[in-house]
């Protein structure tokens, strides 16, 4: 399986070289890191 894209974000990785858990927390950081950018750019936004 090749991965192209996490949230509307472009990637390009081949899954079968990671575990299933190693899937899972990779696509959690990424989640993680885009809710964290667009948190910290709607707080400066506002000030």
């Amino acid at each position: 399986m090749v991965v192209t894209a996490i949230n509307g974000e472009t990637v390009r990785f081949d899954a079968t070289t990671y575990m299933q858990d190693q899937l899972i927390e990779l696509i959690c950081k990424v989640l993680a890191n885009q809710m964290i950018q667009e948190v910290w750019q709607r707080e400066h936004q506002e000030s």
